[in-house]
């Protein structure tokens, strides 16, 4: 038994800092299309694939004339604001929650956004683990833009509309 009161950990001042690892974009994200071969011939295909986690898999959306909104955004940001949405993206793909209301929301009318700041990623959930990124654009004002709520629900109905006919996905 020890006599008298000994503090073991008096050196530590605080706690250790965590190590972040800092990304590169290359590891963290794929082309926006991919080269396959078909019947002999080189075609291109979207890759709709943002990341696939543990417990999601997050896409991007594409229109009808083969267009991604959210991700000409994406790739129109600077590489420190990839990062964060990337990082983003990745923690709610991996622990399937992100529980500060800050980095992301519940928009209502089964819409959330993602919110690297000063940047907003619009998605919803759909059947099999599936997150997919509807719109994207850069925060101005302290409110969500009606105009940016109602593209998501337009997109949403769009991509359910066109998964239900099975020709939203590329065969």
């Amino acid at each position: 038994m020890l006599g008298g009161t000994t503090k073991r950990y008096a050196h530590i001042s605080k706690k250790p800092k965590l190590m972040k690892k800092k990304w590169e974009i290359s590891e963290l994200f794929r082309f926006p299309l991919t080269m396959c071969r078909y019947n002999d011939t080189l075609v291109t295909m979207k890759n709709y694939l943002v990341y696939q986690g543990d417990c999601f898999r997050l896409e991007w959306y594409w229109d009808e004339n083969g267009k991604s909104q959210p991700l000409d955004f994406f790739n129109s940001l600077d590489d420190a604001q990839k990062i964060k949405a990337i990082a983003l993206f990745k923690r709610m793909g991996d622990a399937g929650k992100i529980f500060d209301t800050t980095k992301f929301r519940n928009e209502g009318d089964k819409i959330f956004a993602f919110k690297p700041m000063p940047n907003r990623f619009l998605s919803f959930f759909t059947i099999g683990s599936l997150i997919v990124i509807t719109n994207a654009f850069t925060k101005k004002s302290d409110k969500l833009p009606n105009e940016e709520k109602s593209r998501a629900i337009r997109n949403m109905d769009d991509y359910k509309r066109r998964v239900k006919n099975g020709t939203y996905y590329e065969k």
